[in-house]
């Protein structure tokens, strides 16, 4: 807390640092698995994270390229958390296949 009962800010909660770890260059993917760690790191225990992901942790290895890394992180969020598994398709990907399925029925 800060002088005045104000919580502190957590330095991670507008990070981009987590996002779209899986886009960049096998040297950028790397120094944000790291990142992600020490998030992970630094929060466990004090506070929840959340994260979605359309691969099981199995596929992680292509956004995470080193495995030993990779599977610290894996380990980091499954002990002691929940995971919750939806399904293999990406629910935005089948709204957007009945918006474009139900535009062919209605123009013929």
């Amino acid at each position: 807390m800060r002088p005045g009962g104000a919580p502190a800010r957590d330095r991670w909660a507008t990070s981009g640092a987590t996002q779209s770890l899986g886009r960049r260059p096998a040297e950028l993917a790397r120094r944000g698995a790291e990142l992600l760690f020490q998030m992970l790191t630094e929060r466990e225990e004090r506070t929840g994270v959340a994260i979605a992901s359309n691969e099981s942790f199995s596929g992680w290895t292509k956004a995470f390229t080193d495995p030993r890394l990779c599977s610290a992180i894996a380990d980091r969020l499954a002990f002691g958390g929940n995971v919750v598994e939806t399904g293999t398709e990406s629910y935005r990907l089948a709204q957007a296949r009945a918006r474009v399925t139900a535009q062919h029925l209605a123009t013929g």
